[in-house]
Formats: C-alpha cells, structure tokens, sequence
C-alpha cells in the first residue's frame, strides 16, 4: 500500500517537473521571412500625374427630394411556338408497361404488400428492421424472426419465382 501511495507521488512529481521545464525552455529563434516585401515609396518621391480630364457633360442637378427615374426600354423576342405533340413509343406501350416489370421490381413489389398486411393488424413489428411503438429496433422480437404464426415475407430474397410468376398472371387478367 506504501509503495503505491509513493509511485503515485514520484510519477506526479515527475510529470510536473516535465512540464516546468517545458514551459521555461527558450523561445525558438523568429522565423526568417522567405522575401521582403517592397517598402512604400515615400509621398515627396513619387511622381504626380495630372488630373483626368472630364469629357463627358456634366450632370444635371435634381433636387434631393425627387428620385431618380428609370426609363424602362423595350426587348424584342421571337414568339415562342409550341411543338407538335408526337407520339411517343411509352403512349404506345402503355398497356404492357405492367407485364415489363423486372422481377426484382415485382419482388420489392410483394415484400410492400406483405410488410404493409401485417401492419394493418395493428402490430408495429413484422421485420427485423422495423421500429416500436417506443422507436427501439424491432430486432429478433418481429414476425419475421419468431417461429410459427405470421410470416411476412422482409426481404427480396424472401420471393421466390413462383411468386413473379403469379404475380404476373394476377396482372395479367
């Protein structure tokens, strides 16, 4: 117990003395300037140079109390003419854009679906990465991660082709 309270008290007058002569060591030298500036030459040695002349008329006095007025001038634009409308190959497409999805965009299509049924119940937790009620992750407490009863389907992977395929007849009826 001695021998602790007396390192204790040799390192802290250690580390003091450190840092006392840390702050008494000399000033480094001031650094040297890389290039002189060049000093200003004096008022009594410069040259003058004549005034500038005024060419231009000068300007009309206005009383202080009128403000200046702003003539407003006018700007010439071609007429804008609208373009034709054409028809487009997507005006042309548009009943088939249904059976044109991807399966990834049906598989995020059926995990909404299944994510959004389970929360119509009334329960905040169907996946893993869902919130409470409280704002805590839902975690290994969600649908998805406990056995038996509901299963909502969370991720993309959780799809199987079987699923695009009938969802793909569904659309197409």
């Amino acid at each position: 117990m001695r021998l602790r309270g007396i390192i204790l008290v040799l390192g802290t007058a250690v580390g003091a003395y450190a840092l006392g002569a840390a702050s008494h060591a000399p000033a480094p030298p001031p650094p040297t300037p890389l290039a002189t500036l060049p000093q200003p030459v004096p008022q009594s040695t410069r040259p003058s140079a004549p005034p500038p002349k005024r060419t231009a008329k000068p300007e009309v006095a206005r009383p202080a109390n009128q403000p200046l007025q702003l003539v407003p001038q006018r700007v010439s634009n071609p007429p804008i003419t609208p373009q034709p409308a054409q028809p487009t190959e997507t005006r042309r497409r548009k009943p088939d854009a249904k059976a044109a999805l991807t399966a990834a965009a049906i598989a995020a299509l059926i995990v909404t679906a299944s994510r959004n049924a389970y929360h119509s119940t009334g329960r905040p937790c169907a996946c893993p990465d869902d919130r409470m009620r409280n704002g805590r992750r839902c975690g290994s407490r969600s649908a998805y991660s406990r056995p038996g009863g509901a299963a909502p389907k969370c991720f993309a992977d959780d799809v199987t082709a079987e699923m695009i395929e009938d969802y793909r007849k569904t659309m197409m009826r």
